[in-house]
C-alpha cells in the first residue's frame, strides 16, 4: 500500500486590489533615460507614463480598468518657487504625453502628479524635478499617509531608480498594525538601492541600516543626509556584514527586488550566507516581482535554502497589476 503524503497547505495571501503602479517621469527629448535640461532659462516639460522598466507604456492596453485609468487621467504640473509660493504650469495633453515648457527663473522644484476618478494610493506614483545647475529626478511615494522622496538616477544600473518591489514593500511596512511594530527596533535593509525601504522604515521609527555597494552608495548616503534614522554602510551579498550593521544587531531584515527571474540563481546561496552572518535577525521580508515563468524556481530556492534558520514562511502582501504580481514573504524565526 503506497504511503500517504501530508499536503502542505499552501501560504496564507493577502490580496489588495489591481494596483497598476505605473509612474509619472520628465522624459528627456522623448528618450528614455535622462531628465529634461534648462536651456536658455527655459524648461521643455514632457510628462509621460512608464512602467518599473522605464520604458514608455503604450495607452490603451491591458484591462478594462487601465483603460478606464488611462482614459480618465488628469496630469497636473506645479512649480515651487524658491521663495515658497507654488503656481500651476498649464499642460497640453498630447496622446500619451503631456507637455509644456516653463521659465525657471526662481524655481526650486517642479511637480507632476496624476488624479482620476479611478484611481487607487499605488496607482501612478507622482514624480519632482529639482531645478538647479541640472535637473534632477524625485520620485514622490505616498503610502498609508507616509510620504516618502527619494532621488532617482536614469541610465547609470539597476540601482538607482524605484522598483515597485520596493513600493510594495515600503506600502506594508506604511500599514497601520506593522507600524506598531517597528518604533525602536534595528533593522538592516539589504540592496537597499534608492532605500526606498530604508526610508519608510526610519519614518516609521525604527535605526535603520541601508547596505548596497558601487553606484547605490553615493545616493544612499546622500539619503542618510536627510533622513536622520538611516545609517549606510556597503555591504555585498555573501560578505559578512560590517562594524554598523553588526553594531546594530538588527533584529528585522529587508530586501526587493534582489532577485531577478531566471538570472539571479547565483545570487540566492550569496544572500542566504548573508543573513545567515546576521544571528540577531528573527524576521526576513523579501519583495519581488512575479516576472515570468522564472519568479516561482529562484524565490522557491531561496526559500528551502532559509527554511532551517526561518521555519515558518509565508506570504504576507501581494499586489496584482498589469505588468505581474508583486509579493512580500516574511521569513520568521
Amino acid at each position: 500500500m503506497a504511503a500517504v503524503v501530508a499536503k502542505k497547505s499552501p501560504p496564507r495571501r493577502t490580496f489588495v486590489g489591481d494596483e497598476l503602479l505605473l509612474r509619472l517621469k520628465f522624459f528627456a527629448s522623448r528618450r528614455t533615460y535622462g531628465v529634461p535640461q534648462v536651456v536658455d532659462g527655459r524648461l521643455a516639460l514632457d510628462v509621460g507614463l512608464t512602467d518599473e522598466h522605464l520604458d514608455e507604456v503604450v495607452p490603451f492596453a491591458g484591462s478594462d480598468r487601465y483603460h478606464d485609468v488611462i482614459n480618465g487621467l488628469d496630469v497636473t504640473c506645479v512649480a515651487i518657487h524658491r521663495d515658497g509660493a507654488a503656481r500651476a504650469v498649464p499642460l497640453a495633453r498630447r496622446g500619451s504625453r503631456w507637455v509644456a515648457t516653463l521659465d525657471v527663473a526662481g524655481v526650486a522644484e517642479v511637480r507632476a502628479a496624476a488624479s482620476g476618478a479611478h484611481l487607487r494610493a499605488l496607482d501612478v506614483l507622482p514624480t519632482a524635478l529639482e531645478v538647479g545647475e541640472a535637473t534632477a529626478a524625485v520620485r514622490d511615494v505616498a503610502l498609508g499617509g507616509l510620504r516618502l522622496r527619494v532621488a532617482e538616477v536614469y541610465g547609470f544600473g539597476v540601482s538607482r531608480f524605484v522598483w515597485n518591489g520596493g513600493v510594495v514593500l515600503a506600502a506594508y511596512l506604511g500599514d497601520a498594525k506593522k507600524r506598531k511594530g517597528l518604533a525602536g527596533r534595528s533593522l538592516v535593509d539589504l540592496g537597499s538601492g534608492t532605500g526606498v525601504v530604508a526610508l519608510a522604515a526610519s519614518t516609521l521609527g525604527a535605526r535603520v541600516v541601508a547596505t548596497d555597494r558601487g553606484d547605490a552608495l553615493a545616493g544612499l548616503a546622500d539619503l542618510a543626509t536627510r533622513a536622520p534614522g538611516v545609517a549606510v554602510e556597503a555591504l555585498d551579498f555573501g560578505d559578512a556584514p560590517g562594524p554598523l550593521v553588526a553594531a546594530a544587531a538588527p533584529t528585522i531584515a529587508c530586501a526587493a527586488d534582489v532577485l531577478y527571474p531566471g538570472y539571479d540563481f547565483d545570487v540566492v546561496p550569496l544572500l542566504w550566507r548573508t543573513l545567515a552572518a546576521l544571528p540577531s535577525v528573527d524576521e526576513f521580508y523579501l519583495a519581488f516581482s512575479h516576472r515570468d515563468e522564472n519568479s516561482t524556481p529562484v524565490t522557491q530556492l531561496l526559500m528551502d535554502c532559509l527554511r532551517p534558520q526561518f521555519p515558518t514562511i509565508s506570504v504576507c502582501y501581494r499586489v496584482e497589476n498589469l505588468v505581474g504580481h508583486h509579493s512580500v514573504i516574511r521569513f520568521k524565526k
